[in-house]
C-alpha cells in the first residue's frame, strides 16, 4: 500500500465545522503508526485548543485559494509519493468511509454524499442544505442511514464504483498514479471553483477515471467557506464570473455548459457524442468538444 497524506483545510467562515469534522475523522479513520491528519488553518483562526497527537496543524504565511492549498499537499506527496487524502472541513466521516476508497489505484474517486444521496431517519433530514445544528440534534442517526446506503452498494468481490465525467473534490483521493500523471491543480481559478472540473478534464483525456466510491457515504454541508459562509451574493457572484471566464477560455462554451452548469444539450449536436457519452467514453467527448487552437 502506498504511504498516505491526509489533509483538511479551515477557514475563519468555516471554522465552527472543524471540530465535528475532526471527531469524526478521527473516530473513523484507522491511521497508522505514523500518519496524522494535517490541518491547513488558512487564515490562522483555528481553535488553538485543538490538540491531538494524531493531528498536525500549519498556518500558511497569508490566505491560500483551494488549488493553493491542494498544491501544497501535491508537493509534500511528491516527497514521500503518497496517495493524496484531500478534504473539507464541512464534513461528518461515518464508520468505513475509508475501506472504499483504500483500494482505489487507478481513478480520481470520491465519497458519494446526501448531494448525490437525500435520506431521512427519523428526526435527521440529509438533505443537499443540510445544516450542522440539525445534524447536532439528530447526530445518532448518520451511522445508521451510512450502514442502509452501504447495504445497497456492497459487493463481496470488487469495490462499487461509478464513472463520471465530473465530481467535486470535497473530500478526494488523488492516487500517486493519478498525480504523477496529471500535475497539480491549476491556480487560475481564484479562491475556488472549476479547477476541480479542470482536473476531472484533464483526466479524461490522459485516459484515466473519475468515479465516485458507491459504497462510501459521507455527510456534506456544502460552501462554508465560500457560497454560504465567507462571502455575501456580490462576492459570490464576482467568483463566479472568473472561474467561469477562465474555464470557458481554456476549455470552450461547449465544455462550460457540460462540466460547469450540467446542461447536457452540447452532445446533442451529434448522435455519436451521445452515443460515446453514454458509454463513458469522455476522453472523446472532451476531444470532439474542445475548442481547436
Amino acid at each position: 500500500m502506498s504511504k498516505r497524506i491526509f489533509a483538511m483545510v479551515s477557514t475563519k467562515a468555516s471554522k465552527d465545522y472543524t471540530p465535528t469534522a475532526i471527531e469524526s475523522f478521527l473516530s473513523n479513520t484507522e491511521l497508522l503508526p505514523d500518519e496524522k491528519l494535517v490541518i491547513i488553518d488558512n487564515d490562522k483562526s483555528l481553535d488553538q485548543s485543538i490538540q491531538n497527537q494524531k493531528i498536525s496543524v500549519i498556518e500558511p504565511l497569508k490566505p491560500r485559494s483551494f488549488a493553493e492549498n491542494f498544491n501544497w499537499v501535491f508537493s509534500e506527496a511528491k516527497k514521500n509519493s503518497a496517495d493524496i487524502y484531500f478534504l473539507n472541513n464541512d464534513l461528518i466521516f461515518t464508520p468505513d468511509w475509508l475501506p472504499p476508497l483504500s483500494q482505489v489505484t487507478d481513478s480520481i474517486v470520491t465519497p458519494v454524499s446526501n448531494r448525490e444521496y437525500q435520506y431521512r431517519k427519523d428526526g435527521l433530514r440529509l438533505d443537499i442544505s443540510c445544516k450542522l445544528d440539525h445534524y447536532l440534534q439528530n447526530k445518532e442517526q448518520l451511522n445508521g442511514i451510512a450502514r442502509h446506503h452501504r447495504k445497497k452498494f456492497f459487493t463481496p468481490t470488487f469495490t462499487s464504483r461509478r464513472k463520471v465525467f465530473s465530481l467535486p473534490f470535497f473530500c478526494v483521493k488523488i492516487p500517486v498514479a493519478i498525480w504523477q500523471a496529471l500535475g497539480p491543480l491549476d491556480e487560475t481559478y481564484g479562491k475556488g471553483g472549476a479547477e476541480d472540473n479542470d482536473y476531472c478534464l484533464r483526466a479524461h483525456l490522459a485516459g484515466l477515471k473519475v468515479e465516485y466510491a458507491l459504497e462510501s457515504y459521507l455527510l456534506h454541508f456544502s460552501g462554508k467557506s465560500t457560497w454560504d459562509g465567507a462571502e455575501n451574493a456580490y462576492e459570490t457572484s464576482q467568483r463566479d464570473e472568473l472561474y467561469r471566464s477562465k474555464f470557458k477560455d481554456k476549455w470552450g462554451e461547449q465544455l462550460l455548459k457540460l462540466s460547469i452548469f450540467g446542461d447536457i444539450s452540447p452532445l446533442y449536436s451529434s448522435p455519436e457524442l451521445v452515443s460515446l457519452f453514454q458509454q463513458g467514453n469522455f476522453g472523446e467527448v472532451v476531444t470532439k468538444l474542445k475548442p481547436r487552437n
